[in-house]
């Protein structure tokens, strides 16, 4: 009996030939014709098992079950692209779905009702008794018309006294291992009470300096309203700043539901969402300027990168890009609802901003129905809309019955939709108490999964410095979502 042939790096034997071979990836846009592959079973034995195509393909299928040391072993075989069934994938997108499949996810006590209504993440200078420093704060807001802010540290030993965050999932038994700690929440907030429930708290300017536009819901009696919170200074979350003049001002006050509001990228005007419209305030002289008609509530709203066209997503399913450097106004018919043969979104984000521009041309005079190449719509109320900063041309919408992407569990809650950084995964909660995230490109549910008692009504997923035009891949710089719900506050991070 010959020996077994000697192992040489990046090369494999084969029997039947009696010769050596390289080891390559598949030829791109060919046919997949992989011989064996010959690996080492250990470091002291030299006789090499064989792997077989089939086998092979199916060791990467399962992607979630995935080890890392085995990713890049196969990066090392097959470069950047790593083949997977019919398809070849970039390593550093299977990479993250393995972290996402993985998840850990913390909650903080103490939390209960504070931050169900509204959750956003502020980069403020902050005033203490040491001096000031950069520091990144998050502001809730509940149903019961409270804005707290409190200041979110690196390790959960960073103040002296913190919220704890135990682990929710996986379960403590599992007695999993990771390097991995949540962040820590100071107890010290500043907070101040509304007159309503807090409908939506976004960003106005830069990442460098950043301000809050707060919007409460109104109800019966009571005007909804719009403030301006001035964060540009250096804050002192100890004392009640929000109650100075000089911190808070009201710049919209409405007889009806607000339900959203949208801050353009300039920071100059804001869009907000109402029972009969939707309308425009420049932040600056307060004026409002109704942009939109309509009998169907405007439940979500977003700008697009330049700030020139706003999506609305209304009651009815309708989905209206309106160009705001426009004078007329628009006015749409209640009966202009998802209909039959119209444009249905996957789960994939799809084309529509360039409508908007064919819009500005016709003056946006849209009598009786929508058209079906101007418009997109939902099988239900739009609950939820987000742009892809890195692509002028897509954005993400979210139904109310639950039928846009895949596992979605929804029928009449108003549940948010949040895009990871990178913009490679969005996360969103359900009715059926489960979080759960999928991946953009391919529409596949990662990660789903229980880990609460009660429906996570908001989503965070900050920016990082680098944002998506960061060309180097930092596992760490674009994983950390914040969950809140009427439990209390959750911390979700990849493995």
């Amino acid at each position: 009996m010959s020996p077994p042939p000697k192992e040489i790096p990046g090369f494999y034997f084969d029997l039947e030939k009696n010769r050596y071979f390289p080891n390559k990836g598949p030829i791109p846009g060919g046919a997949d014709k992989r011989p064996r592959i010959s690996t080492a079973s250990s470091a002291s034995a030299s006789t090499s098992t064989t792997i077989s195509s089939k086998g092979y393909d199916q060791e990467i299928k399962n992607r979630k079950s995935q080890k890392a040391s085995k990713l890049l072993n196969l990066r090392e075989l097959h470069g950047r692209l790593i083949p997977g069934g019919v398809q070849r994938r970039e390593f550093q997108q299977v990479f993250q779905d393995m972290q996402i499949s993985h998840p850990m996810v913390w909650t903080y006590e103490d939390s209960n009702e504070i931050v169900d209504a509204a959750l956003e993440k502020f980069n403020v200078v902050l005033q203490s008794s040491e001096g000031q420093r950069n520091a990144s704060i998050l502001s809730m807001g509940s149903i019961s018309g409270t804005v707290r802010f409190r200041e979110i540290g690196k390790f959960r030993c960073d103040f002296e006294s913190y919220n704890m965050s135990p682990l929710v999932w996986p379960s403590p038994l599992e007695n999993v291992v990771s390097n991995t700690l949540p962040p820590s929440l100071s107890n010290s907030e500043a907070s101040i009470h509304l007159n309503t429930r807090i409908s939506s708290i976004n960003k106005i300017g830069s990442c460098s300096s950043q301000n809050a536009l707060v919007t409460t819901l109104g109800w019966a009696l009571k005007h909804a309203e719009v403030y301006v919170f001035n964060l540009s200074g250096p804050l002192d979350l100890s004392s009640a700043f929000f109650y100075e003049q000089r911190r808070i001002k009201k710049v919209g006050s409405f007889n009806s539901t607000l339900w959203t509001a949208a801050c353009s990228p300039s920071g100059k005007e804001a869009v907000v969402g109402l029972d009969r419209g939707a309308g425009l305030i420049n932040l600056e002289t307060c004026k409002f300027s109704w942009i939109l008609h309509s009998k169907s509530a405007v439940f979500s709203q977003q700008f697009d990168n330049s700030g020139n066209v706003i999506l609305c997503g209304l009651r009815n399913g309708s989905i209206v890009p309106i160009d705001i450097r426009q004078n007329q106004q628009m006015h749409i018919n209640p009966s202009a609802g998802p209909t039959r043969g119209r444009q249905k979104p996957t789960a994939m984000a799809f084309r529509a901003v360039n409508n908007a521009r064919l819009n500005k041309k016709r003056g946006f005079e849209l009598k009786e129905r929508f058209s079906c190449s101007t418009n997109a719509s939902m099988s239900s109320s739009v609950c939820s809309l987000a742009f892809l900063a890195s692509s002028d041309h897509y954005f993400l919408g979210s139904a109310m019955d639950g039928s846009s992407y895949e596992g979605h569990k929804n029928s009449c809650n108003h549940l948010q939709l949040a895009i990871n950084p990178s913009e490679t995964h969005f996360v969103s909660g359900g009715e059926d108490c489960h979080v759960r995230c999928w991946n953009i490109k391919t529409a596949e549910l990662l990660f789903d999964k229980n880990v609460s008692n009660s429906i996570f009504t908001t989503v965070c997923w900050p920016e990082n410095e680098g944002s998506y035009k960061t060309q180097h891949f930092d596992a760490n710089s674009s994983w950390g979502a914040w969950l809140g719900s009427m439990d209390g506050l959750y911390y979700m991070h990849g493995t």
